[in-house]
C-alpha cells in the first residue's frame, strides 16, 4: 500500500485554500486545513509530509507554526508561500530551514518542488 502523502496548508484565504486543495486533489494528494497556527498544530499527523505556509495570517503568524516545528524537533518539509517582497522572507526562510516562493508563484515550479519535497530529495 502506498504511503499517504498529505500536505498541511495553512492559510487564511478562503479562496487561496479551495484553490490548493482542489489543485492537490487533483495530482492525488490527500490535504488538511488550517487558518491559525493553533488549528495547523491540531491537524499535525505522522501522515503530514509537507507544510505550505502563508506567514500573514488574519489571527496569527506563519513564523509561529515553523518556531513550532523547529521547537518540537518535528522532521517537516516546509514551503512559505507569500506576497511579502522583501528580504525579511528569506531571512526567514534560512533561519528555519524553508523553501518560500512569493506570490504569484509559477505552478509549474511549485508543483515540482512539491513533489520533490514529498518524495525526499531536497
Amino acid at each position: 500500500m502506498e504511503a499517504k502523502k498529505k500536505i498541511l496548508i495553512i492559510e487564511d484565504n478562503i479562496v487561496l485554500m479551495s484553490f490548493y486543495k482542489a489543485n492537490f486533489k487533483i495530482k492525488g494528494y490527500e490535504t488538511d486545513g488550517a487558518a491559525t497556527v493553533s488549528d495547523a498544530v491540531s491537524l499535525l499527523s505522522e501522515d503530514t509530509k509537507l507544510a505550505i505556509v502563508d506567514l500573514n495570517l488574519d489571527e496569527s503568524n506563519g513564523e509561529d507554526f515553523l518556531r513550532y516545528i523547529r521547537d518540537n524537533n518535528i522532521d517537516l518539509p516546509v514551503i512559505i508561500v507569500t506576497g511579502i517582497h522583501y528580504n525579511s522572507v528569506q531571512n526567514i526562510a534560512e533561519k528555519y530551514g524553508c523553501y518560500y516562493m512569493r506570490k504569484p508563484i509559477d505552478d509549474d515550479k511549485f508543483y515540482e518542488l512539491v513533489e520533490r519535497l514529498i518524495s525526499g530529495s531536497k
